[in-house]
């Protein structure tokens, strides 16, 4: 199985090692099995994709960690929570998602943000820093790490996976999906083949824009329906 979005050199070696030495490859994206087939001339038979999973019982909506979460960072029922899980590093793009946070609210002062991110790659106080610098310090909010994921999810009204690169395994997107809670994603890795709206990285206008014409007065916590949506998606996949 190859879980890197950088595909292999297309060289001599690489053919014989994927099309001689394996029995059967798997992939994470449809761009990387079509890489595959064109590039390595892997028969297309000998090449499967599984996008990846999440546990739906672990992760679904919870009423009670929702009220927990919101009121620990004192949000109220009428403010809308944006958010982020996902180790603080650039590849991540919590600095779009901030600068989309200020953009929102220049229109609308409900909009804040909870980024379930700690230490990682960079230090979380550079980003408090720029919170900081754009005056969203009473707005937006870094938990440091915690083990309450899914009721820290069940907080948001949307989430969103604001990714520069890499995710060829995003496994926080399934988690939102199966929380119940509306998903906004960069159309990076496997982001574009299983969330259900895609925008430019690095944009924070788009990402902005994307959120404020999403958000609607309805919120979906059944975790049915990301269950049947999960399983038509699997029926899509080539075998």
């Amino acid at each position: 199985m190859r879980g890197d979005q950088r595909p292999p050199k297309a060289n001599l070696f690489n053919r014989f090692l994927h099309n001689n030495c394996t029995d059967h490859i798997v992939v994470t994206t449809q761009k990387l099995r079509d890489y595959f087939i064109k590039n390595l001339r892997t028969p297309a038979n000998k090449i499967s994709i599984i996008y990846g999973g999440v546990d739906t019982e672990k992760f679904k909506f919870s009423s009670s960690g929702r009220s927990a979460v919101r009121s620990e960072f004192g949000f109220s029922d009428t403010d809308i929570v944006i958010g982020l899980v996902g180790r603080y590093s650039e590849v991540k793009g919590h600095r779009y998602l901030i600068e989309a946070l200020h953009i929102l609210r220049q229109t609308d002062q409900r909009y804040k943000l909870l980024l379930v991110t700690d230490s990682a790659d960079l230090d979380i106080v550079d980003l408090q820093k720029h919170i900081d610098q754009l005056n969203l310090h009473e707005h937006a909010f870094i938990t440091g790490q915690r083990n309450d994921i899914a009721e820290s999810i069940s907080a948001f009204d949307v989430g969103v996976v604001a990714s520069i690169g890499s995710e060829a395994i995003c496994r926080v997107a399934f988690e939102i999906m199966s929380v119940g809670i509306p998903l906004i994603a960069t159309d990076v890795g496997a982001l574009g083949e299983i969330a259900p709206n895609i925008v430019p990285p690095c944009d924070a206008n788009a990402l902005a824009e994307k959120i404020s014409n999403h958000l609607t007065t309805i919120k979906i916590f059944d975790n049915t329906a990301f269950i049947n949506a999960y399983l038509n998606l699997c029926k899509r996949v080539i075998k």
